[in-house]
């Protein structure tokens, strides 16, 4: 079609199409001639041609992707819901830091006054103070017992009693 020119085609469509859009390759780029020969090359549906090659392994990247995204939530999540029961147990152990050392520091305090002998041979203060113990004792064993009862449920370990009660003494 052209001087010094070959052009084989096979349909004899594209003859533009060839020498405008298509793929240009010197043939023996090693030699130097005056005339060197080149090889055209055009593919009239290439993009068609190259997604019906890699559909399967563009769906397969779609669906890593897909579960990749996924995970990354659910990491999240769980990161999210981790720190969350880490700040619930620092609030725990903090609330019952205070509650523990609040009867510590009254039963000190009250065994204290008892040391003194003006307040140990008084026959009004040195029932009171002992009063006073035995109360925030016991109170430290509520408090010891509602905790062994946290950890009791926490591990899904416990078993119910079941009593009847009276509702109207209990309203």
């Amino acid at each position: 079609s052209g001087k010094g020119r070959i052009i084989i085609e096979r349909t004899g469509q594209y003859q533009t199409e060839l020498t405008k859009r298509g793929f240009v390759y010197t043939l023996y780029p090693n030699e130097y001639t005056v005339d060197p020969f080149y090889l055209y090359i055009y593919f009239p549906y290439e993009i068609r041609y190259l997604l019906k090659q890699m559909a399967s392994i563009i769906f397969i990247s779609l669906i890593l992707i897909v579960i990749i995204l996924m995970l990354f939530i659910y990491v999240i999540k769980v990161i999210v819901w981790q720190k969350r029961l880490s700040e619930m147990k620092n609030d725990f152990i903090n609330n019952m830091t205070h509650e523990i050392k609040t009867p510590i520091s009254t039963i000190s305090l009250a065994c204290e006054a008892l040391s003194d002998e003006a307040v140990s041979k008084n026959e009004v203060l040195a029932p009171s103070y002992l009063r006073v113990i035995r109360d925030e004792n016991d109170r430290l064993g509520g408090i010891a017992e509602k905790i062994l009862q946290a950890a009791t449920i926490e591990k899904e370990d416990f078993k119910l009693k079941f009593e009847k009660v009276n509702i109207h003494k209990v309203i």
